[in-house]
């Protein structure tokens, strides 16, 4: 399965099955592969047929997951919150759990998990730039600031810390992170692409524009 070799999992795994029926992992994986092929459908009942055999959070989570990609938001957030209550140290749920709260603009539920997050793994930078982005979407500019501030810095950082000015309208503090990032990599399209629509709309200055635009295109030749 984690080859792709989907055929052949579903060969062995349909093959287990057939000699334990019980075998709650089998259901499992084979509802991952039946997702991974688009037999969504098919995936839920595998994976509730494992359910029935055994309840395990990442069997839980796995269904949120499938029913949030069918676009059955609700019942992925209530799957989702039934998976953290059996196994809170599964960080990732609560992770997918914010930002599914987050695409859907309810930033502060999307806080509550985010946090928990950042309070259990402060290294991991997934977290830390989705726990500021959710605070600039709750307008508290300067706090996501300092918080990113404050990590290792890294393009990941810069960038987020670029986006959070603009949301601001600090753009001269855009501009020196966006400026930092590419002193870092001189082949950043996305910071590269920030200044050049600043120079370009900001400062009417359409020399540095076309500059960043033109380093754009030396990377990417096919790059909008």
């Amino acid at each position: 399965y984690k080859l792709e070799n989907y055929d052949l999992s579903k060969k062995r795994l349909n093959k287990a099955i057939q000699l334990n029926p019980n075998s709650s992992e089998g259901y499992y994986l084979l509802g991952l592969v039946e997702s991974s092929l688009n037999n969504k459908m098919l995936s839920i009942d595998l994976i509730n047929k494992a359910l029935e055999v055994e309840s395990k959070s990442e069997y839980i989570s796995a269904l949120a997951e499938i029913n949030h990609d069918l676009g059955r938001n609700d019942q992925a957030k209530e799957l989702m919150k039934r998976a953290i209550k059996l196994s809170q140290d599964v960080y990732e749920n609560h992770f997918l759990l914010g930002l599914w709260y987050f695409e859907e603009e309810e930033h502060e539920k999307a806080q509550e998990y985010f946090h928990y997050c950042i309070k259990n793994e402060k290294s991991n930078n997934k977290y830390q730039i989705y726990y500021n982005r959710n605070l600039s979407r709750l307008r508290k500019y300067e706090e996501a600031i300092q918080n990113l501030s404050a990590l290792p810095k890294s393009i990941d950082i810069l960038i987020e810390m670029g986006k959070i000015y603009l949301l601001a309208n600090q753009h001269d503090d855009a501009k020196r992170v966006y400026s930092e990032a590419v002193s870092i990599d001189q082949n950043c399209i996305e910071a590269r692409e920030a200044l050049g629509v600043m120079y370009f709309d900001n400062d009417k200055n359409f020399t540095s524009a076309s500059g960043e635009f033109d380093q754009i295109l030396s990377v990417n030749e096919d790059h909008q």
